[in-house]
């Protein structure tokens, strides 16, 4: 009950997900096969994953201390976690890319590409993905975020005038896609496009109507 709930309850919950993590970190780990496979797509909870998870508990108990009034104080305050993850990007330098060759072990969980890299993606995604190339190249070039790229319209983006409005993204909820205005003001901006850019853009447009020709008139269920 709600009004029982103390810090040690909370404390405990904690506790018992982190352990569920060693299990599943171990599991992964496993030499036997079988148990590998058991745990496999199975991801322990990262420490950022669990200080969302306590952040949405102490607003929900907020509640029931003001205005609610259900219990006298706040159980999750007393509560110790422990720190985000921290882990700087690292580069993929010819070293780097020598060791995960060898050992299959990437140095770091964020991977930044150098320019080499990104351009030999971008040349095989020209060569096999005419569909995504556009966006790629402008992920590249222009630092948009994923669903940020996804979801610009027609509107949003003036290539006669070399610039696109970041105004919304698409974001999968449960794993359906939903459009929805970016997190923050500062994430709403307009981006300067370059010549090679707006090129390809257009590109995509042309083929697009093409598409849409093709396809002809959209017919009515």
């Amino acid at each position: 009950p709600l009004q029982q709930l103390r810090i040690s309850h909370v404390q405990a919950m904690f506790t018992v997900l982190e352990a569920r993590n060693t299990e599943i970190r171990d599991g992964r780990a496993s030499p036997d096969p079988v148990v590998r496979v058991r745990y496999r797509g199975i991801r322990p909870r990262s420490a950022t994953s669990m200080r969302r998870l306590f952040a949405t508990l102490r607003v929900a108990l907020n509640h029931a201390v003001l205005p609610g009034r259900l219990i006298p104080f706040n159980p999750a305050l007393g509560v110790e976690l422990d720190p985000e993850d921290s882990t700087p990007p690292r580069v993929w330098t010819l070293k780097a890319i020598e060791k995960w060759k060898t050992t299959g072990e990437r140095p770091s969980p964020v991977m930044v590409w150098r320019p080499q890299e990104a351009g030999q993606f971008l040349d095989f995604a020209a060569h096999h993905d005419a569909v995504l190339y556009p966006m790629f190249e402008l992920i590249m070039h222009r630092g948009l975020r994923r669903g940020e790229c996804c979801g610009l319209s027609d509107f949003d983006v003036d290539l006669d005038e070399a610039i696109l409005t970041v105004i919304d993204q698409i974001t999968p909820v449960g794993y359906k896609p939903v459009k929805k205005k970016v997190k923050s003001r500062a994430g709403e901006r307009t981006v300067a496009l370059g010549p090679k850019t707006v090129a390809t853009q257009k590109e995509y447009v042309a083929m697009r109507e093409r598409w849409r020709q093709a396809s002809g008139a959209r017919r009515s269920p």
